[in-house]
């Protein structure tokens, strides 16, 4: 009944409730003492006044009596005079007083015998006064006796009958006033004892409607302080201890959800954590590989830096010994004769050349293959190996240079050696092809110093890329440092993960509380499937 109702109106309603009461009762007791009142004053307003006039009009009567008896008796006529004054007009008076407040049939019936038994008193009296006043005492004596005494008996008698009637009304009146104190006595002991049981009721509903839901909200917060989340939570009421069993019940299936969300999260974390260490231990072994490799390369970049060096000194030596070939080249015009001879020495040193070349040749062909594999391993290093790609692009740009002058040079050696073995069958021909020699020979002293130059430039981009590759060596071991820290870091992170599901798990939570009845758990899986990508990369 009171579920409908806020607090506050139940309070007010109750409150209101026992005030009506409270007024109906005290409205009930004015009525009744109103009634009372208007009892009380009915009562003395006529009855009471009738009661007291009538005993007034009885002791006037009896004393004039009295005072008739004793003119009667008395000899002394001044006695007589003074006894008969006032007495008459005063009951006179008094008659009709008493005639003016009767109200019922039986007092005026009754009022008619004393006013007819009055005549015949009064009547008797003036006959023994006049007796007397004549000094017949005798008669006034024996009248006194045989009449007026007995006359004024039936008086006295009648006026007794009337005072009676009147104590009888009064009595009635008295009895009605009691009846209605009595009356109204039990009426508000009843109207007491329903407003107290009303009141006990209405208290003990508005105490139901209000502990009720107080313990259901009590019972919630307990429920939830131990840990359990199950079960789904209705409210009893719309007022305010309902909004609160509603806004706990709210609170329950966040929390309920919350704690599903976190459990599903530590698990994914704990998971993802996995994997993400087992991926950085494999990125770990990799990483000292590449170390490894990287050394390595260092290594060999070192060894193709002194060849370079090596190369560069040959092509200088070349160079002299080219220049050596022009001016015996030159002589060669005075000394015919030591053609046969010369001739030989250059297809000699040609041969030689020739070999030079090739390994220079070789030398720019491994150098374009590191400069690729350098290329590859530069790309793998991502942001930190672009400026690295860069010096091997130009490393390889100067490899390919140098193959293709080496070709050139192992051509015009090739060449050469087929002139010289010409001009060893046509020996009588070389002082007309003297001067071409001269000429391939400076064109030859030209191609080495171009070589020698290339060389002197491959051994500056080696010294470079050697210089990157060691910069690639630091970047690579900080990697693996950082993949070390990370490793530790998810291992940790899987620690607090198992920790945070232990302290989720202290809820209890509902059997068909899943993933995605809450909305969790894609966040862990996307996690893991970019840390998967991460560490296949």
């Amino acid at each position: 009944m009171f579920a409908r109702f806020n607090i506050g109106s139940r309070l007010r309603l109750g409150f209101a409730t026992v005030i009506a009461l409270s007024c109906l009762i005290v409205g009930i007791s004015l009525w009744n003492l109103k009634t009372l009142s208007d009892a009380s004053a009915a009562m003395m307003q006529k009855p009471l006044m009738k009661e007291r006039l009538c005993s007034d009009w009885y002791r006037a009567i009896d004393s004039g009596i009295m005072r008739t008896t004793a003119i009667a008796r008395s000899s002394d006529p001044a006695l007589a005079a003074f006894l008969a004054t006032d007495g008459p007009r005063r009951s006179g008076d008094l008659q009709e007083k008493i005639r003016s407040l009767l109200e019922t049939p039986e007092e005026r019936a009754l009022f008619e015998k004393i006013d007819l038994q009055r005549v015949r008193y009064l009547q008797s009296r003036d006959r023994v006064n006049e007796l007397k006043v004549r000094g017949r005492a005798d008669e006034a004596l024996r009248l006194l006796q045989e009449e007026y005494l007995p006359i004024s008996r039936t008086f006295q008698a009648l006026m007794q009958e009337l005072v009676a009637v009147q104590r009888a009304q009064i009595d009635a009146i008295q009895a009605g006033i009691e009846s209605t104190t009595r009356r109204s006595m039990r009426l508000l002991l009843a109207l007491e004892a329903a407003a107290m049981v009303f009141a006990v009721l209405v208290a003990g509903l508005l105490t139901r409607s209000i502990v009720r839901p107080l313990n259901q909200a009590l019972g919630v917060a307990e429920r939830v302080a131990r840990g359990d989340l199950t079960g789904t939570i209705e409210p009893t009421s719309r007022d305010e201890v309902g909004r609160l069993v509603s806004s706990l019940g709210q609170m329950n299936a966040n929390l309920r959800r919350l704690i599903a969300g976190i459990q599903s999260s530590a698990r994914g974390i704990s998971q993802a954590s996995s994997e993400i260490a087992s991926g950085n231990s494999d990125l770990s072994v990799r990483t000292e590989r590449q170390a490894a490799s990287v050394e390595e390369t260092a290594a060999a970049a070192e060894q193709i830096s002194a060849t370079i060096q090596r190369n560069a000194d040959s092509a200088r030596e070349a160079t002299r010994a080219a220049a050596s070939a022009s001016g015996i080249a030159a002589r060669s015009g005075q000394a015919v004769s030591r053609v046969i001879e010369t001739m030989e020495a250059i297809h000699g040193a040609s041969q030689r050349i020739a070999s030079i070349i090739g390994v220079i040749d070789g030398i720019a062909f491994q150098t374009n293959i590191l400069a690729l594999n350098a290329a590859v391993e530069a790309a793998r290093a991502g942001e930190q190996g672009r400026g690295f790609a860069v010096v091997a692009a130009e490393v390889r740009n100067l490899a390919q240079r140098s193959a293709g002058a080496s070709r050139e040079i192992k051509a015009l050696i090739t060449d050469s050696v087929d002139k010289v073995a010409l001009g060893t069958a046509l020996v009588q021909e070389a002082g007309g092809t003297i001067g071409q020699v001269v000429g391939s020979v400076e064109t030859v002293a030209r191609l080495i110093a171009d070589i020698g130059a290339s060389t002197e430039q491959q051994a500056t981009g080696m010294l470079q890329v050697s210089a990157s590759i060691q910069s690639i060596d630091g970047v690579t071991q900080k990697n693996a440092a950082l993949v070390e820290e990370a490793a530790a870091a998810a291992s940790a992170m899987k620690d607090d993960a198992v920790a945070l599901a232990g302290m989720a798990g202290v809820f209890r939570l509902d059997t068909g509380t899943g993933l995605a009845a809450h909305g969790y758990g894609a966040g862990p899986q996307i996690a893991l499937a970019t840390a998967r990508q991460a560490t296949a990369m």
